[in-house]
């Protein structure tokens, strides 16, 4: 096997998939942005292995190393008991080959909690769904993040959707989380792409000055990554705004670490999509600069539409207003919390569902 360039991670697929096959324990497979130390991608799949916890899973790699390993008995739908197209915004041309090749397995198909769209700065954010409306008409069961990402199926002609919010919500606590003792905002911006980045340097000067307001006024501000490209930004935030006695904290791979950055925080003013939903967990009230549809379409299914910021060139405005708003509202952590708890209570009715057929013979 010393000619695969993976040939380690081969190794450690056969072992860890071979008592499986041996116990007859077959897996779900899963298609999702894991790995890629971005930590709303390995949110969504560490929830969802959660409401799924019956079974083990692997992520499915029908391009790659499962082409080999299923000439050994370790792929394929003999081997899966199913496929997961899992949360993120994965309908896009992107995903849109591993799912083909999926079906062409005659692998049994699943969509939970996904976004439909562009999945961030890597792509442009009109996208084509040509080739969806065919492929997920063939799956058993479609479940869509937000209200927008089922707008977006219905006009590509697929069959409603149900809305089932975005999985990492998984993660809500159970009961709202005091204020600290000092005030605390979280920050987390990131790198866009080259056709955005005119719009940045004012953003990032707008939430400084908001942020150092909130630093004479006695608080604290704590600017946090959760993917690649967020350091340069929030190096550039935290000289523009002077920042005082401030690590920033990288929290790319562990989740606990943002919660408990963000839990009793006054409030986070976020660019990645997962900073708001991380946030949302623990009644903390976003506002999100929406770079991507994506955003826009999980603030709705919160009932948050207010707290996104145009990512245009009236950005600026559109986030102070936003902070005003904020600032002023009353009694909103425990509104957010009881938001995230209905989306808990519906994935998991929905993944019961899904379980209860999982174990049914293949038809």
């Amino acid at each position: 096997m010393n000619f695969l360039p993976t040939g380690l991670r081969f190794g450690a697929d056969i072992l860890r998939r071979s008592p499986w096959a041996l116990c007859r324990r077959r897996p779900l497979g899963y298609i999702g942005w894991v790995g890629h130390n971005n930590l709303g991608d390995e949110a969504i799949y560490s929830a969802i292995r959660r409401l799924f916890s019956a079974f083990n899973f692997d992520l499915f790699d029908p391009g790659g190393r499962d082409a080999i390993l299923r000439r050994i008995g370790l792929s394929g739908p003999e081997f899966f008991r199913g496929i997961l197209l899992g949360g993120g915004t994965l309908v896009n041309p992107a995903f849109m080959q591993q799912v083909q090749d999926a079906l062409a397995q005659k692998q049994r198909l699943y969509m939970f909690g996904t976004g439909v769209g562009s999945s961030g700065f890597g792509l442009a954010p009109a996208i084509s769904l040509d080739g969806w409306r065919e492929a997920l008409t063939q799956f058993r069961f479609l479940s869509v993040r937000g209200p927008l990402s089922q707008a977006a199926l219905c006009r590509a002609g697929v069959p409603v959707p149900e809305v089932v919010g975005d999985p990492a919500l998984g993660y809500a606590v159970r009961t709202l989380p005091e204020r600290r003792d000092r005030p605390r905002l979280i920050v987390n911006l990131t790198l866009p792409g080259q056709a955005e980045r005119h719009i940045l340097r004012p953003c990032i000067n707008a939430v400084a000055a908001i942020a150092a307001r909130f630093q004479r006024d006695g608080g604290e501000v704590i600017p946090v990554a959760l993917g690649e490209g967020d350091k340069e930004s929030l190096i550039t935030l935290a000289r523009e705004a002077a920042l005082n006695n401030t690590d920033l904290i990288d929290c790319r791979q562990n989740v606990n670490l943002f919660l408990e950055t963000v839990k009793g925080s006054d409030a986070l003013i976020g660019m990645r999509l997962h900073s708001a939903v991380l946030a949302c967990c623990v009644g903390v009230a976003p506002l999100l600069f929406g770079y991507r549809d994506k955003c826009a379409d999980f603030l709705q299914s919160m009932n948050l539409s207010h707290h996104l910021i145009e990512f245009s060139d009236d950005a600026v405005d559109s986030l102070n207003r936003a902070w005003v708003r904020l600032r002023d509202a009353d009694a909103l952590g425990s509104r957010i919390l009881e938001r995230a708890h209905h989306w808990q209570a519906v994935q998991i009715a929905t993944s019961s569902r899904i379980a209860k057929e999982l174990i049914s013979p293949r038809d």
